[in-house]
């Protein structure tokens, strides 16, 4: 014998609207990350690499997978890995000043760069690493080099001038 049926209909469109709206913002947010000029990296507390988007991977000339998940520090030049603990112990303190380091390529070339540092934060006020955008100023510091070079030669040229007249001044003294 057959009484009835109890149907319950819930109304999911809210839900999801809401996971289109997240999917949006995602798609949007990575596409953001992924078309930056600059580097972006986040490094662990422990100061592994758990993300870099695609312009530091170039910037690099490494893949993804070779970068993501290993030590930052054999991608510093060894005379800034110093510089790059003191700059991670400070981001523990939650200080985020800029400062220029260098990285070593995957062919061997140097690349300077001017890290702009934040500190993750846990929701517990726990450090949870730091994030970096990295921005590439390795044709700035090749600049800056031969500006000085410049200068030295510069400089070199007026003390021969101003030696040569020293000398010649008695000369036309003396032969006059």
């Amino acid at each position: 014998f057959f009484a009835g049926r109890v149907v319950l209909c819930r109304d999911v469109t809210e839900t999801r609207r809401a996971a289109a709206a997240l999917r949006q913002s995602e798609e949007r947010y990575r596409t953001l990350v992924d078309l930056m000029h600059q580097g972006l990296v986040i490094f662990s507390a422990s100061g592994h690499v758990d993300f870099a988007n695609d312009t530091l991977c170039d910037m690099l000339g490494l893949p993804a997978g070779d970068v993501i998940g290993r030590e930052a520090a054999p991608f510093i030049r060894p005379e800034d890995r110093d510089r790059f603990a003191e700059e991670q112990r400070l981001r523990r303190e939650g200080r985020a000043e800029p400062y220029e380091m260098a990285l070593r390529r995957a062919d061997g070339r140097l690349l300077f760069g001017m890290a702009s540092p934040s500190p993750v934060i846990g929701p517990g006020g726990d450090f949870q690493g730091s994030l970096e955008v990295l921005t590439d100023v390795s044709r700035l510091r090749e600049l800056e080099m031969r500006l000085t070079t410049a200068k030295r030669l510069e400089a070199i040229g007026q003390l021969a001038g101003g030696v040569a007249h020293e000398v010649n001044t008695p000369l036309q003294y003396v032969s006059g």
